[in-house]
Formats: structure tokens, sequence, C-alpha cells
């Protein structure tokens, strides 16, 4: 099938080295570089990439139509999605309209620690209190590295044992603004305990939704929906997940051991006033 230069969400195409392009796409595209694959015919650029770019999966062309073959079937193992979900078909507008927010954005002085650059871009958060049926939140779940408390991952049947256990819930947020729907960006799961406070097992965000405080409110709103006075769960480094680490540092955690963190809904609530306040953004229930 013929591509057009609109199926890109990104490219670059100039004399610059190849390692500083993926670096500029991986940035632009706001992903890892280990969800970058390089294909390239000579044996000296893919040992610089190794060399330079070690995260990112560096593949030979071949010189035979059975290598052909081969090629395609690791690049099938490493990008195949056998189901594709609303969100995957909106991925390269998404990027389009990124740009376009980025653009907007620029436009506004952007003041350290606020987020009032946002006001007029019309942000509207629907969030849903019994996400467990929606097959995206285990796909976010799965898919999220850069925002993710522990980096564990689940099959179908974890998933169940989750659902099923006694107070599990699985809060999940869906995010729009005047450019577009960025479609479902972040996802709560984890179950109430008996003294009044919602324990975390995960919280996931999309990279696509970062810098726009949607985490505090989703936050607030668990608080708000569950009538909890607090907030706890576990933290692991993974490598990958300063985001989610920095989120719970800038709320002023209390960090009790082993990676557990506690966060008090007076925290919670302050942080998310602040976003509601310099983003004008609208909370709504899918329940109406």
């Amino acid at each position: 099938m013929p591509l057009s230069i609109a199926d890109f969400a990104a490219y670059r195409c100039n004399w610059e080295p190849k390692p500083d392009n993926l670096r500029a796409i991986a940035a632009e595209l706001n992903i890892g570089l280990d969800s970058l694959v390089c294909v390239d015919d000579s044996p000296a650029e893919l040992a610089l990439m190794a060399n330079v770019l070690p995260e990112v999966r560096a593949l030979q062309t071949p010189r035979s139509g059975q290598g052909w073959l081969q090629l395609f079937e690791a690049l099938q193992g490493l990008f195949a999605a056998w189901r594709v979900s609303e969100e995957d078909r909106a991925r390269t507008d998404s990027a389009a309209r990124a740009k376009s927010r980025a653009a907007a954005g620029a436009a506004t002085p952007v003041e350290p620690g606020s987020l009032r650059h946002l006001r007029g871009f019309d942000l509207e958060l629907t969030v849903r209190h019994d996400a467990f049926g929606d097959p995206r939140s285990l796909e976010l779940v799965n898919k999220t590295n850069q925002f993710n408390l522990t980096g564990e991952r689940w099959s179908a049947s974890d998933w169940l044992r989750t659902q099923q256990a006694p107070g599990a819930f699985c809060v999940s947020a869906r995010l729009r603004d005047r450019f577009g729907d960025f479609g479902t960006i972040l996802v709560l799961v984890g179950s109430m305990r008996p003294e009044g406070c919602a324990e975390l097992q995960q919280i996931v965000l999309s990279c696509r939704a970062f810098g726009r405080g949607v985490e505090a409110v989703a936050l607030d709103w668990l608080c708000r929906w569950a009538d909890v006075g607090c907030v706890s769960g576990r933290f692991v480094d993974t490598g990958k997940n300063a985001p989610a680490a920095k989120f719970l540092r800038d709320l002023k955690c209390e960090w009790t051991g082993d990676g557990s963190w506690r966060l008090t809904r007076p925290l919670i609530e302050v942080s998310a006033k602040a976003v509601l306040d310099d983003t004008g953004m609208r909370v709504r229930s899918s329940d109406g």
C-alpha cells in the first residue's frame, strides 16, 4: 500500500547523524528510545547506533529474499497489534494535533510551576469509575513505561483476579481539548481499605497527556467519589518511570519505607485546585 507523508507521525529527512534524528523523533512523540527501531543497510551506521543509543533496536536490511521475510517477521513481532483500538487508529492524528497544541502553547509565556498557558485549550476530563471492563484500561497499564508506579504487567487472568478482590476499583479518564480527543489517557487501579484509604496498585498516564495536571485532578476525583481521606501505594524504580516519581515528590507524599508512599486528601485537593484554577479544566463523570 503506497504511503504518503501524512501517514507518518514524525520524520527527519536530512544529513544529520541518525542517532541525533532518533533522539529528536523520540522527544517530538514523547516516547522512550526503547520504542524505536533503526533499519539500515550499513553495518557502520548500525554499529554507531548500537554504541550511541543502545536502547534502540538495530536491524540490518538483508541481501536475499529469505532474509527479507525474516526481517518482516522480526518487525511484525515488535510492532504488530492483533487488536487495534480507537486510540491506535487516531495516533497519527494525535501527533499532528500535538504540534498544533505546541504552537498554541508557545504563544503564551510559561510560568514556572503554572499551567496558565493551557487556559485557552478548553480542557475537559471525563472520569469513569467502572473501567475494569474497558479493554483500553489493561492495554494502557501494560503499554505505559514513563508514568507507571511499578512497571508491573498484568495478564488477562491477573486483571480478572484484581477485579474480583474485595473493594477493588478501576478508574479511567479521557481527555479532550479544543484541538481534539486524546482518548483514554489515565488509569487508576487499587482497592479500598477498611481504614478509609484508597490503596493504589497502579497509576498510569499516557505520555500524550503529560504536563496538564490530570493525574492530580483524577486522584482528587477518586477521593471525592470514594469518600476516602488518603491514597497510598508502592513505587518501584524501573529506570524509566521518573515522571511518576516526580509526581509523588511534587505532591509531597509521605514515604513510609520499602518504596511505600501515602498522600493525604488535603494535599491532593491543594494540587488539584491549582490545576483547575490555572487551566479552567472541566471535570465530569461518564455517569453524567
